[in-house]
């Protein structure tokens, strides 16, 4: 069986990391968008029901792949749908209690986490911290983020939330990361990214972050990818991609071991 993780951008929003064995490709370019959905053992994709927003965060807790904020043609949301995959439904659950595009996401230990995004026409971020629990179907504030920001990524790594790069402020993207950690709802800075990052790759590989392309500014985008390693605090450049670019999707792709022995020989 495939072990994947996949970060997901739609054509305005956040991406969030899937780990379950089914991929969701959400397509952005309508009002209302469609999926399509992919079984890794049968190798083909099949249309699921459509969510009813673009520029969604999209986070996969339990099981069930949440649609969090967004754009309906019209102005931001504070929805929140959830799909479920068994039956190819689609189910409101409480919303927000502000509206948002492009924050950051992520599932984690039975809540879901929303991180910063954008409340205005600049796209200027804001620190709230919005932790929604499925069981009670109550949106809580945790401790707001040292800096505000949209257009960052999320991911976890030994228990602790990291928020990485997104636009800070009107002129401003940012290399700035930090941590979230759960137990003490506190934030802490570790050491920025080499390049200042709007809306990159992010996927978690043996323990270490791996950040992709991104915004430099209007006008610049990476084809780096650099990487860090929390039990160092540093980041060190891992490559290059062949083109620049940023709103990318990432994904790690754990192969079979008779895969890994065949690709070797």
């Amino acid at each position: 069986m495939y072990n994947v993780q996949l970060t997901i951008s739609t054509k305005r929003g956040k991406g969030a990391r899937i780990d379950i064995h089914k991929l969701v490709h959400v397509n952005s370019q309508d009002s209302l968008s469609s999926g399509s959905l992919s079984t890794l053992d049968q190798d083909e994709f099949t249309y699921v029901e459509h969510t009813h927003s673009v520029e969604v965060s999209l986070a996969v807790l339990d099981g069930y792949i949440y649609a969090i904020g967004g754009w309906d043609g019209l102005s931001r949301l504070n929805s929140v749908e959830k799909y479920n995959p068994s039956n190819n439904t689609w189910e409101y659950v409480a919303p927000m209690k502000i509206s948002l595009t492009s924050p950051a996401v992520i599932g984690h230990e039975g809540h879901l986490y929303v991180t910063g995004g954008a409340v205005l026409e600049d796209g200027d971020g804001i620190d709230l911290v919005q932790r929604f629990c499925p069981m009670t179907n109550v949106w809580s504030d945790m401790a707001h983020m040292l800096i505000a920001r949209s257009g960052s990524r999320a991911c976890v790594v030994n228990n602790l939330i990291y928020v990485i790069g997104g636009w800070h402020a009107s002129t401003e993207n940012t290399n700035k990361v930090e941590y979230y950690d759960p137990e003490k709802n506190e934030w802490r800075f570790c050491k920025p990214m080499l390049e200042r990052r709007y809306q990159p790759g992010v996927a978690v590989v043996e323990g270490k972050i791996y950040v992709s392309g991104g915004e430099e500014g209007w006008d610049r985008y990476h084809d780096t990818v650099e990487y860090y390693d929390p039990e160092t605090d540093q980041w060190l450049i891992a490559g290059v991609m062949q083109t620049a670019r940023s709103w990318l999707c990432c994904a790690t792709l754990r192969l079979p071991v008779d895969i890994r022995i065949k690709e070797r020989s």
